[in-house]
């Protein structure tokens, strides 16, 4: 009889890809090829609580690194840093597996290694967890799938426009995790903007005119204004980097 113990990596693995929620993709280029993607802070505050939860950290090791330089289209200097990192994923028992990924961070000034390392880490944590972005796999499907709103729906009950509510069906305290995660980067995205109250709400009803309500926005909902509103935190951070530098 075989009594060898399974390393309790790929127990623990296992609990966190069953609690996982889908990631969207928040994010949007703001300049280039037109492309959504899934942000790295989005990734790591849906994984931080369940990482803690199973008892798994995650250790990242550098195993080859080249530098180079070379002048972009408005032809300033821009440093180009390529990398192969492990990200190695360990259990309290001291097993563990690991994953390697490739990484690529460009930029003008001294940030070209921190966007490789976290290009390489997204990719990595996309690959362990198989994370899904929630979108629909038939092109001709309702958008708004599961989310849609429908004008029965009560109205606000006092909450904050931007408190997360459980739903009908119920929801796991992964999922409510996940949503007050949107709801905090949604905050910090208003404050950036300088925006108000009121101003947040306008953007609420610009991003879903289609909604009655717009004070319990579903998981995916927020997600959608989050997204238009990062567009415009990165087009703010960019004029300011064009004022700095010009």
């Amino acid at each position: 009889m075989d009594t060898t113990e399974t390393p309790q990596i790929y127990t623990q693995l296992v609990m966190i890809l069953n609690d996982i929620p889908a990631v969207p993709k928040t994010g949007h280029t703001t300049s280039g090829p037109s492309f959504d993607f899934r942000q790295i802070d989005y990734i790591r505050n849906v994984l931080h609580p369940l990482l803690a939860k199973h008892g798994v950290i995650v250790t990242p090791r550098w195993l080859d690194v080249t530098y180079s330089e070379r002048l972009n289209q408005s032809n300033k200097t821009e440093y180009v840093v390529e990398a192969n990192i492990e990200h190695i994923f360990w259990a309290e028992d001291g097993s563990s597996v690991s994953a390697t990924t490739h990484g690529t961070g460009m930029d003008s000034r001294d940030k070209a290694a921190n966007k490789a390392h976290t290009a390489s880490e997204k990719l990595a944590y996309i690959e362990v967890f198989a994370l899904e972005t929630g979108d629909s796999m038939d092109p001709e499907a309702d958008r708004s799938g599961d989310d849609s709103q429908s004008s029965s729906e009560s109205p606000s009950d006092g909450q904050s426009p931007t408190q997360p509510r459980g739903r009908e069906s119920g929801e796991s305290t992964v999922q409510m995790e996940a949503m007050k995660s949107v709801v905090g980067q949604i905050e910090r995205a208003r404050e950036t903007l300088g925006w108000s109250e009121d101003r947040l709400g306008a953007q609420k009803k610009a991003t879903h005119p289609d909604l009655q309500h717009h004070d319990n926005l579903t998981h995916q909902q927020l997600g959608a204004v989050l997204k238009d509103m990062s567009k415009l935190v990165d087009q703010q951070a960019a004029n300011a980097d064009e004022q700095s530098d010009g």
